[in-house]
């Protein structure tokens, strides 16, 4: 037991303060994988401790790492991965607990989130150079779990700037990304019909946002994509 703890500790160093991008992606994979199975196997709470909070807090803020390099490593291993670790694999189970600390990761860096979102705007006609489509990338990321976390506290602000930005964003990605974002509010009961936000279920998409809404391979599938399906003309 001693030496998982010295494990951790090295992990969380390595996260925080390594100068190689890859050594801090792998330990920040590694702690992430830890803490998703154990609560998985039912071996912990599916509670993310404050020492990983932390750590994840400090690759956002960084001011030198590169913005697409800090979606990677703050995003956590998907449910595919999480699956080939496991001997018996529970799907519901394992969307169960990553839905749990995606949420909680969205609540405690909220702060963080929505400075990183502003922070990371890219203005002006549209480039795809590497470092614009990075802040482009975290920006978006950045609102998704904005959104995410305003399931759960009622805000109705940050849906209500992604529904704006579906609609007067200046590019695909920034749209695509916007789309996302409110899709995680569509596909929870619980954030629908809350005053002063974004009436999803009673405004249907057009057709070319509902070709983006298929477009977003892995994050809206089988009937969560018909959940946003074109209005239809009569």
């Amino acid at each position: 037991r001693e030496v998982a703890r010295e494990a951790v500790r090295k992990s969380l160093v390595l996260l925080k303060h390594d100068s190689d991008a890859f050594n801090r992606w792998e330990a920040g994979q590694r702690l992430a994988l830890n803490r998703l199975l154990g609560a998985i196997r039912g071996e912990r709470e599916p509670v993310l401790d404050d020492a990983f909070i932390d750590a994840m807090r400090s690759v956002l803020r960084h001011p030198q790492l590169d913005p697409a390099f800090k979606c990677l490593v703050l995003s956590l291993p998907d449910e595919n991965l999480l699956a080939e670790q496991l001997d018996s694999v529970n799907p519901q189970r394992i969307h169960a607990v990553r839905e749990v600390m995606q949420g909680q990761l969205a609540q405690a860096l909220r702060d963080d989130w929505a400075w990183a979102f502003e922070a990371h705007q890219v203005g002006g006609a549209y480039t795809p150079d590497p470092a614009s489509a990075g802040r482009r990338s975290l920006a978006n990321l950045a609102l998704a779990m904005l959104c995410l976390d305003a399931v759960k506290s009622g805000d109705a602000v940050w849906p209500g700037r992604a529904y704006q930005r579906v609609k007067d964003a200046g590019n695909m990605t920034d749209r695509l990304g916007a789309l996302a974002a409110l899709v995680v509010l569509v596909l929870r009961p619980e954030a629908r019909g809350r005053p002063g936000w974004p009436r999803l279920q009673h405004r249907p998409l057009d057709e070319p946002q509902a070709r983006s809404a298929q477009a977003l391979d892995g994050d809206v599938q089988g009937d969560h994509v018909r959940a946003v399906k074109p209005r239809t003309r009569g």
